[in-house]
């Protein structure tokens, strides 16, 4: 199994990369977050996850292990392919592991492939993996402080959802309600006795 390609950049286009290795070019799938710092005729080092399957042998490279470690556990979640991990990698990892841990569903939803009810399973399966991330500094206020503070909220609207309630119905119910006060156990039996009434 490849673990990276260590060569110089021949071939940009909108979603790969040819990469010549001792002179074998090698068709690299990117997100644009990689792509972006590439250059024509530059050497480059890519972290590499081989797709393979009875019609197919894919790669996908990344400049970083971080954003090869991202790919990997996005692929773990159950209905995200690797195209759709790709285009998610099109934001710098980051931006991806924020959107995670503070279930922003509408930014895991800007990649092609990745609906509603995957963008669910990705909070869900991955917030925890993901929950003592250090940000690097200087990103703003809404940096990890924030997405702590939120954390009951979205906690309990991420278990309202899994329940089958929709987005609308889980966060109508919790808008109001002082989830700081109480645990996330709380915050759901409360929200449920609301919504079956």
């Amino acid at each position: 199994m490849f673990y990276y390609l260590n060569g110089t950049v021949e071939i940009i286009d909108d979603t790969r990369v040819a990469v010549d290795c001792g002179g074998v070019g090698y068709l690299v799938y990117t997100g644009l977050h990689t792509r972006k710092q590439l250059k024509d005729g530059e050497k480059t080092k890519l972290y590499t996850y081989a797709s393979i399957g009875e019609d197919k042998f894919d790669i996908y490279g990344f400049l970083t292990r971080e954003e090869l470690d991202l790919f990997t556990a996005l692929l773990d979640v159950s209905g995200v392919g690797a195209k759709s991990a790709a285009s998610l990698l099109s934001m710098p990892p980051d931006t991806v592991i924020r959107a995670i841990v503070t279930g922003d569903h509408k930014t895991i939803q800007k990649a092609q492939g990745i609906g509603n009810k995957a963008s669910q399973r990705i909070v869900l399966e991955l917030k925890n993996k993901f929950k003592g991330y250090t940000f690097p500094e200087g990103e703003g206020d809404d940096g990890p402080t924030s997405f702590v503070q939120g954390s009951r909220f979205e906690e309990a609207r991420d278990g309202l959802t899994a329940l089958g309630f929709s987005l609308q119905q889980a966060e109508g119910v919790l808008k109001g309600m002082d989830t700081e006060s109480m645990t996330v156990e709380e915050i759901i039996r409360k929200s449920l006795k609301e919504l079956m009434r």
